[in-house]
């Protein structure tokens, strides 16, 4: 419903990204933290894949795996789940780089392909 009400309004990209796997054995995390992540990963992917179909084209999702930016990246995260300012800064990093080849946000004049 609410991707629906979205597109109705004018929204005409969304970018959702997902969580990166999570260190092992932390105070929050216990032994096998990311199975539930690798359940859901394919689930949401394809939901969010399917927003334009259902929004009869009016809005695409598009979807950011998290995975792999934080893969090797230990240090990017707090002694929990959490990222770091690191982890911070490296998501927003990706986020833009990926919203900028895809033309998403960006202002005219940009030199994007939008103009």
């Amino acid at each position: 419903k609410l991707t629906l009400d979205a597109a109705a309004k004018g929204i005409r990209d969304v970018v959702y990204f997902f969580y990166p796997h999570v260190p092992a054995n932390t105070i929050l995390s216990g032994s096998l933290p990311n199975e539930i992540l690798d359940y859901a990963l394919p689930m949401v992917r394809s939901f969010c894949e399917g927003r334009e179909a259902k929004t009869g084209g009016k809005m695409r999702c598009h979807f950011v795996d998290m995975v792999p930016v934080f893969e090797g990246h230990k240090d990017w995260f707090n002694e929990d789940i959490h990222p770091n300012s690191k982890g911070s800064q490296g998501m927003a990093k990706h986020l833009w780089q990926f919203m900028k080849d895809r033309c998403i946000g960006q202002k005219t004049g940009a030199g994007c392909c939008e103009e």
